[in-house]
């Protein structure tokens, strides 16, 4: 995963915008946790796939940030 431009990179040069791209990367996670997919709502393989990218790059961003990257 990255990003073209880095005008989109999480950096937190602006922490404004690193907390409102961090806010949606953690709603997305609490979306896919709740969201019910097709007639009997069970699990899908796909949320277990958002779930774990998007858990991926919080981790990996805050890890590099952290670091001076």
């Amino acid at each position: 995963m990255s990003s073209r431009h880095p005008i989109t990179a999480l950096s937190r040069l602006k922490m404004e915008e690193y907390q409102k791209a961090i806010t949606v990367l953690q709603n997305i996670v609490h979306l896919f946790h709740g969201i019910k997919i097709g007639q009997e709502g069970g699990w899908k393989p796909v949320q277990t796939g958002v779930i774990m990218a998007t858990t991926s790059i919080l981790a990996i961003q805050e890890e590099m940030l952290i670091q001076g990257h």
